[in-house]
């Protein structure tokens, strides 16, 4: 049994792409936070126990999402098998950490039976599931982890970088296969006639290579606060990767870009893409001001940020107008807001409090992730009409 994506639905409702969206969500929640007590361990770069306290409360959040249909008993389940992982994940790390071997092996073998006992829980409640299928990508996952704790122990930092993206790559089969779990448990409500535009929304139905252009222009922002993270963890660490992290930052916003012409004219995407990578040049501008204790440059710098902010607020509401230009506006100033919280914390050693800074820099993402979905529906059927200049 194959299954490892959704190409054999023919079309996707809003309903499905939002199960879709909430499972890559999930997933890509606990690969950052997995990388965050990585990060702690073995760099010291926050509190270990913080970082998994946070990791921990992934699962009971997505289960919550799960129990609007699913029994008590079944979220619990999940809820269980999923959180032992993460418990499993922090055993191992200490063992590596205290260079007790066989603890290591221990854990390791803990990990891949987890596997098993995670695919058997999904594989009973959603019966299209193929429990081996799971249990393979699963496994997969865990793999790359443990390759990627090696990484750490080696320093290796640019394999770090190249492990992380098949991270997100596996983690989104993964996330894919179990939507289409859920999706095939659901029965779908009777369409409405074309009424409202509420109704067209209801009834729109996407193809699968719309759909992936859709979810990647959503999961962007959630990517990008990731890596921009990533990137000044490794400037506040003083590690040799920064120029390669910088250039994995921009790769993010260029793929966005690339995304969004299959809607859009190009040049004016281009504009855009141009306008956020010149937004990651003054954040770095912002930090560098800061360190050196310029205040003229700082305030002068903090100024164009906010006008390359009214610059890309402008062109999301000329190209969505469903959602307002203060809609846009404001969402950007938290994550703007946010991100200079973050870069903070880190340059004052707060390590604890930039824990708290990016969970709620997640949460803004998937917001902002929210806000495309949307857009993006309205202007498939027609309500936001495409514009050639801003």
């Amino acid at each position: 049994m194959d299954g490892t994506n959704l190409t054999d639905i023919e079309c996707f409702t809003s309903t499905q792409m939002n199960i879709i969206f909430n499972s890559r969500l999930f997933w890509r929640e606990l690969i950052y936070w997995s990388r965050g007590l990585f990060n702690s361990v073995f760099f010291n770069i926050g509190d270990s126990e913080a970082v998994f306290a946070r990791l921990f409360a992934t699962t009971p959040e997505y289960a919550q999402t799960l129990g609007l249909i699913l029994n008590r008993q079944i979220v619990e389940k999940f809820r269980s098998v999923f959180n032992l992982y993460t418990v499993i994940l922090q055993g191992l790390l200490s063992a590596v950490f205290s260079g007790d071997e066989n603890q290591v092996n221990e854990q390791v073998s803990r990990l891949y039976k987890n596997s098993e006992e995670r695919a058997e829980v999904l594989s009973q409640i959603f019966p299209s599931i193929d429990k081996a299928t799971i249990e393979g990508m699963f496994n997969t996952l865990t793999a790359l982890e443990i390759e990627e704790i090696n990484a750490n122990i080696r320093q290796d930092f640019e394999g770090i970088i190249d492990i992380y993206d098949n991270l997100i790559m596996v983690s989104e089969n993964i996330a894919d296969y179990i939507s289409q779990g859920i999706i095939n448990l659901i029965t779908a409500a009777p369409l409405l006639e074309n009424t409202t535009e509420e109704d067209l929304l209801q009834e729109l139905c996407v193809d699968h290579d719309t759909l992936e252009i859709i979810l990647d222009i959503s999961m962007f922002w959630i990517d990008l606060v990731a890596w921009a993270r990533t990137y000044r963890i490794s400037i506040m660490a003083d590690r040799p990767n920064q120029k390669e992290l910088l250039e994995r930052v921009m790769k993010v916003i260029t793929d966005y870009g690339d995304a969004l012409k299959n809607f859009l004219d190009d040049e004016i995407v281009d504009e855009h893409v141009e306008l956020m990578q010149e937004y990651i040049r003054l954040m770095d501008r912002l930090m560098d001001a800061r360190l050196e204790g310029n205040i003229d440059e700082m305030n002068h710098v903090y100024q164009l940020t906010i006008d390359n902010i009214d610059e890309r607020a402008i062109f999301l509401s000329a190209i969505f107008p469903s959602i307002s230009l203060t809609q846009w506006r404001n969402q950007l100033i938290k994550l703007h807001t946010s991100l200079i919280d973050m870069a903070t914390q880190f340059l004052t050693g707060d390590y604890k409090q930039s824990i708290v800074v990016f969970d709620g820099l997640i949460d803004q993402a998937e917001d902002m992730g929210s806000f495309f979905i949307e857009g993006l529906l309205r202007f498939l059927i027609g309500s936001d009409n495409p514009v050639t200049s801003v």
